[in-house]
Parts: C-alpha cells; structure tokens; sequence
C-alpha cells in the first residue's frame, strides 16, 4: 500500500516505492552479517553496492499556500541523467547511473563497474498546476516545484462499502 503524505487541506500526496524482493533479502542478509562481524562491506548482486544504489532515491515533499516542492537526493548523476516527467496527477522521477573506476598499482590492476537505475512517483493533489513544474539540480538534490492552483479543491468522495455474502 503507497505511503501518503497528509497536509493540512487534508490533500493526501501518495507516494509510491518500487519493491525488488532480491534487494530486500540481501539487505536482510547484510544486516546480519554486519550485526555478527561488523560492517564487512558486501558487495551486493550483480556488483551493486549500497553506497551506488540510486533506486529510490530520498525524497522530502514541503508544501505552502502557494507551491508544492519536491526535493530528492540522487548524488553523483548530472541533470542529463535524470528524467523528470509531469502528467495526469503524477510526478515521475527516473534516472540511470553507470560507473567505471580502474586502480593500477605496480603489482595489481583493479576495475570496478556500478549500474543503477531508480524511479519514484508522487501522486500530486488536484490543486497543483501541472503545466508550472519546474526542476533543478544543485549539489546532488534535485529540487522540483509544482504551484498550487487558488481555489482548487480535491475531489475527493467517501464511497460506500457493500459487504458481499
């Protein structure tokens, strides 16, 4: 169930979290590890580590009277590594991040590669004007702002539950 953000109109912004089950059960397996032998740095599937993976990424929602801001924290992409998209009601946040990294010492050679991708969707409230977001990037937070539209209210009606034999 998406968690949701509740605000003082009583607007609730949904906010929706991919779930990959193989992450959540290394992640299990590492905190064990961790807990028993301290931090051993595991590298995760597929040579993700935590420290790379952008897959969902942090996100803080601050509204007021006059705008909604979504701030998210993706450092070590670019502006050009991430997509930021508005349509129906939703918000969508998606990027990709690919690493190499090649150490040469006198007696080893290391090399080292990191992919990760992330996505994140915020439902936005009725009252926000899709066609006003706009979006940038300082220092690895992107920061997205979307106004709120005066006097839209949510549409929002309580439904009736029929109970089925």
């Amino acid at each position: 169930m998406p968690n949701s953000i509740s605000s003082a109109s009583n607007a609730n912004v949904p906010v929706l979290r991919g779930w990959n089950p193989l992450r959540n059960l290394q992640s299990g397996v590492n905190r064990v590890f961790e807990d028993f032998f301290g931090d051993v740095s595991m590298p995760a599937l597929w040579g993700r580590t935590d420290a790379f993976n952008v897959a969902e990424p942090a996100i803080d929602i601050v509204q007021n009277d006059k705008a909604y801001t979504i701030n998210a924290e993706i450092p070590g992409l670019n502006a050009k590594d991430v997509k930021v998209t508005v349509a129906d009601g939703y918000l969508v946040l998606a990027g990709e991040k690919s690493e190499e990294k090649t150490t040469e010492r006198a007696d080893y050679v290391c090399q080292e590669r990191s992919y990760g991708s992330f996505q994140r969707v915020v439902g936005l409230p009725a009252d926000a004007d899709l066609d006003s977001a706009s979006a940038q990037m300082r220092n690895g937070v992107l920061s997205i702002s979307v106004k709120r539209r005066v006097g839209a209210a949510a549409n929002e009606r309580r439904l009736d539950i029929r109970e089925v034999a």
